[in-house]
C-alpha cells in the first residue's frame, strides 16, 4: 500500500505534494490501509488484523526513537567538540540507539530512515484528527500546498496541533 500511495498520490491529492511529505504520508497510508484491509476482510478476531494493527501501532514508537536519534546525532556533530570526541560520543549514540530499536544502527541507516519518520508523528495526529479514517484523511489532503512549509502548516491545522 505504501507504494501503491505514491503511484497514485497525484490521482488522489495532486501533482504538488511536497516530497518531503510524501514519504511519511505513504507510510501511514501502508499502516492503515493494511489495517482496514484485514479489519474489513477478516475481521478484528483475525491474526492477520491483530499483527496490522500492532504493527501500525507500533511504528509511532520506533519513528520517534529514530527522530531523537537522528537529532541527537546531528547536534553532535554540529557542536564544536573534537574529531574525537564526536566519534567517542557517536559510539555512545548507536549502542544506546541498538538498545531502543532492537538493531544496529549508523549513520547510514538512520539518513535512509529519517524521511521516512521525519513528519510521520504528525501524519498519525492527522489521521486520528481524522476519526481514524482513511479515506476522510485522503480527503482532507487534496487541498495540501505544495511547499514543505506550507504543507506542514496546513496538516498541523488539520490535525489542530501549534507549531
Amino acid at each position: 500500500l505504501h507504494e501503491i500511495c505514491h503511484d497514485s498520490i497525484e490521482e488522489w491529492i495532486g501533482a504538488n505534494f511536497p516530497a518531503e511529505v510524501d514519504e511519511p504520508f505513504c507510510v501511514l497510508v501502508g499502516y492503515a490501509g493494511t489495517v482496514d484491509y484485514y479489519k474489513a476482510n477478516r475481521g478484528m478476531s483475525s491474526q492477520e488484523y491483530k499483527d496490522a494493527f500492532i504493527s501500525f501501532t507500533n511504528y509511532k514508537e520506533y519513528s520517534l526513537k529514530i527522530i531523537e536519534t537522528y537529532k541527537k546525532l546531528q547536534d553532535l556533530y554540529q557542536s564544536s567538540k573534537s574529531l574525537s570526541e564526536k566519534v567517542k560520543e557517536r559510539e555512545t549514540i548507536f549502542a544506546e540507539a541498538k538498545e531502543k530499536l532492537w538493531e544496529d544502527v549508523n549513520n547510514a541507516k538512520l539518513w535512509d530512515k529519517y524521511p521516512y519518520v521525519k513528519y510521520y508523528p504528525l501524519m498519525l495526529q492527522l489521521y486520528q484528527s481524522q476519526n481514524n479514517n482513511l479515506r476522510q484523511t485522503l480527503e482532507v489532503m487534496k487541498d495540501c500546498p505544495a511547499k514543505e512549509e506550507d504543507a506542514l502548516k496546513y496538516i498541523r491545522g488539520l490535525a489542530k496541533l501549534k507549531e
